[in-house]
């Protein structure tokens, strides 16, 4: 289910009351229980990630009333998970209308002009990602067909800083597991087309071994400072300064911040559509 709250009613109280919307999202028949991530674009299109090899886009048209409502594009990986989506979790648009995607092996990114172009249901796409960014494994493994599945970083949120610097949470499984969240900066990312394998700018971690503090949802305020929720952990919530490069304030809250993080009003200066 998709559920909306307008401004006046959160702003109201913690108890905001009934939803204004209530959304049943399907794709063919099946209802859609397991979404990982939301976004919108820049036309008030929702786009939804499924922890399964495919992108799905609502058109902002159908998202005006209560009812049921089918994917009006559904963009769908045939098995080349380097380059298409394969094991979708995180989503993000940048300030370019790029919508960028944790699929795992690797981020991927697909141009407002890839987008636009999508065909509509019931016809389904296929179709490789403009840009890419993955590990030295990951791209050896592609080129091989061999080596290092236990070296390379698993890909899962991203969000994007007001300087347009991209952020990834994921884990790193060789040599000893550690979670990870990875910084990499626009210059890296116009350069993908050449280096698809750029090293982090930064790279924060918490904890080792059993320890390992487990982060995933990622999500700025209007200071600037990185947020991220933590799986299966307490504390469960960690605040990272942005002049920092390491975790500094730590809470426990109800629920689960590691599957979802935002803030309201949304900052400014932060590539994120109302």
């Amino acid at each position: 289910m998709l559920y909306m709250w307008t401004p006046e009613q959160l702003a109201a109280s913690c108890a905001s009351g009934a939803p204004t919307l209530t959304i049943q999202l399907v794709n063919g028949d099946l209802p859609l229980d397991r979404l990982t991530a939301l976004a919108f674009d820049g036309s008030g299109n929702l786009w939804a990630s499924t922890n399964e090899p495919e992108i799905l886009g609502f058109s902002a048209s159908d998202l005006l009333a209560d009812g049921t409502i089918r994917p009006t594009w559904i963009l769908e990986g045939s098995g080349a998970c380097l380059t298409q989506p394969c094991l979708t979790t995180g989503l993000a648009f940048d300030r370019n209308g790029y919508l960028w995607i944790g699929n795992d092996e690797s981020v991927i990114a697909y141009s407002p002009g890839s987008l636009a172009s999508l065909p509509q249901v019931p016809a389904i796409a296929t179709r490789r990602a403009d840009l890419y960014l993955t590990t030295g494994c990951y791209a050896q493994q592609a080129d091989s067909g061999q080596g290092c599945e236990d070296f390379g970083y698993s890909f899962n949120y991203v969000a994007f800083d007001a300087q347009g610097d991209l952020w990834v949470s994921g884990s790193q499984n060789g040599f000893g597991f550690s979670s990870q969240i990875q910084e990499f900066t626009p210059a890296q990312l116009q350069a993908l087309n050449g280096d698809s394998e750029p090293s982090p700018t930064l790279i924060i971690t918490k904890g080792s071994g059993s320890n390992t503090v487990i982060w995933k949802s990622l999500a700025f305020d209007a200071n600037g400072d990185l947020w991220t929720g933590a799986s299966q952990a307490n504390p469960n919530l960690w605040g990272i300064s942005v002049a920092g490069t390491r975790p500094d304030i730590n809470l426990t809250v109800p629920g689960d911040p590691s599957v979802s993080l935002a803030f309201s009003p949304i900052p400014a200066g932060l590539p994120i559509q109302p």
